[in-house]
C-alpha cells in the first residue's frame, strides 16, 4: 500500500502507510532513510493479527514483500499487487510466487484493467483516498519531533479520520416499492 512520506531536517523521515483495511491504518516512525519496500516488510512482519487480504501498487511487487507475507498471514492469503509491466513468471515456479504467477498470466489473457477489476486491486483508490483525507485534515508534516512522538501523533490522526468515518457513515435501508 503507498504511503505518505514527510522528511524532517532533524529526524530523517517519516512514513504513515495507507489503510490495512477500510478503517484501519497502520503508522510507524523511522529516523533513518530505508527503502520504502523494506520498509513495509518489516511493518507487515510487526502485525499480530492474521493477513487475510494485501493489495498494494506495483512498487510493493518485491521477493521482500510476498516472504514477509508468507511469513506472516495464514495459508490462503490473498496477494493483491499489479506484476510490473515487464515482469515474467518465476522459473522455476516457486510457491513464494504462486498468486504473482497467475496474475501475470491473467494480465496477458484479459488485460491488466480487466485483471484489476477482477481482483479488486482497483480499489486501491480507497487507500489513497484515505491518505489525501488525512493530508487535507490532519496536515501535510507531522509536527512531533522525537520518532516515538510522530507514531503516537499519527495513530491519533488516523483515530480522528476513522471516528468521522464512523460518524459519517450513513446506514442505509430498503425501503418498500408501491
Amino acid at each position: 500500500m503507498p504511503g505518505k512520506q514527510v522528511q524532517d531536517a532533524a529526524e530523517g523521515w517519516a512514513d504513515i502507510p495507507a489503510p490495512l483495511e477500510a478503517r484501519e491504518v497502520a503508522c510507524t516512525a523511522h529516523s533513518e532513510r530505508i527503502v520504502r519496500g523494506m520498509i513495509s516488510a518489516a511493518m507487515i512482519k510487526e502485525i499480530e493479527a492474521a493477513i487475510e487480504r494485501f493489495t498494494a501498487d506495483g512498487a510493493y511487487d518485491t521477493r521482500a514483500i510476498y516472504e514477509a507475507l508468507m511469513a506472516a498471514g495464514e495459508p490462503g492469503t490473498t496477494i493483491v499487487i499489479p506484476p510490473r509491466k515487464t515482469a515474467s513468471p518465476s522459473k522455476p515456479a516457486e510457491e513464494l510466487f504462486e498468486q504473482r504467477d497467475a496474475a501475470i498470466g491473467r494480465v496477458a489473457e484479459v488485460g491488466r484493467r480487466q485483471w484489476r477489476m477482477e481482483s479488486g486491486a482497483h480499489q486501491q483508490a480507497r487507500a489513497e483516498n484515505a491518505m489525501l483525507r488525512y493530508k487535507r485534515i490532519i496536515g501535510d508534516s507531522l509536527r512531533s519531533q522525537k520518532p516515538g512522538a510522530q507514531v503516537r501523533e499519527a495513530k491519533i490522526g488516523v483515530r480522528v479520520l476513522n471516528r468521522m468515518a464512523e460518524l459519517g457513515t450513513p446506514e442505509s435501508v430498503k425501503v418498500a416499492t408501491a
